[in-house]
């Protein structure tokens, strides 16, 4: 997909899932909580970051870490904070991957953007190469194509990621998986189920609402019940891995 998308969709819906969207703060919750106990890492990069707020969320757990980012859209960048901005590359993901020395990160999150990329494997493999070994990479993508809804569509998704195809990507990479699982259960499947009936702009529309906004953070600690139901078939896969070649 061309850059023009997806910044209509940050000029539209995406910001205001940053604010409100109660499956997109549930899923930086799962990615956070892959990184208890990590010691402070000194170099950070989330690949495809948005307009920042997870970035933001590592800079406030680790005040001494140096973060990058890197994002297509260039009305997600114009949505971070301008203290993030300069942190944040604007470009394809690919290109300005390459332009990082390898094996300088410690730390690597790329949530949710493998599912956008014609070519995820050779992505991957890049990213890897930018961890030093040891360095450890936290991954989300969508998981299971029988999950997918008009709302894969909307988002510009080109598939969704079968459980143990998905593993495989990330060792074929150079990761040894440390952590991995599927998540997701009966309270966010219904919200989901909800949500993708609503046309993207009028969810967005909706965002200000008290109401809404309301719902949009009591929704994060109901969701916490469906860990129970983690599982290999579930619409959200989480994996962590460390840099071993």
């Amino acid at each position: 997909m061309a850059q023009d998308f997806y910044d209509q969709l940050w000029d539209q819906a995406w910001t205001a899932q940053q604010a409100v969207g109660p499956l997109t703060h549930n899923r930086y919750r799962l990615v956070l909580a892959e990184l208890d106990g990590l010691e402070s890492p000194g170099r950070v990069l989330d690949a495809g970051c948005g307009s920042g707020t997870l970035l933001s969320l590592l800079g406030a757990r680790w005040p001494d870490a140096e973060l990058h980012g890197i994002e297509l859209s260039e009305s997600a960048v114009a949505a971070a904070s301008p203290a993030l901005q300069e942190r944040i590359v604007q470009g394809d993901l690919m290109n300005v991957a390459r332009g990082h020395e390898a094996g300088s990160f410690d730390l690597i999150v790329c949530s949710e953007v493998l599912e956008h990329l014609e070519e995820p494997g050779e992505a991957l493999d890049v990213l890897v190469g930018l961890l030093r070994i040891g360095g450890t990479a936290v991954l989300t993508v969508p998981g299971g194509m029988r999950h997918w809804t008009r709302q894969d569509d909307l988002a510009g998704h080109i598939q969704r990621f079968e459980y143990p195809a998905f593993e495989l990507l990330a060792r074929d990479a150079g990761l040894e998986v440390v952590s991995y699982y599927g998540w997701g259960g009966p309270l966010s499947a219904t919200y989901y189920g909800l949500a993708s009936r609503q046309d993207p702009d009028d969810l967005a529309s909706s965002a200000s609402s008290p109401l809404v906004s309301f719902v949009g953070k009591l929704l994060p600690r109901l969701f916490r019940l469906d860990d129970a139901f983690s599982g290999p078939g579930r619409p959200q896969l989480v994996l962590r891995g460390r840099r071993w070649r």
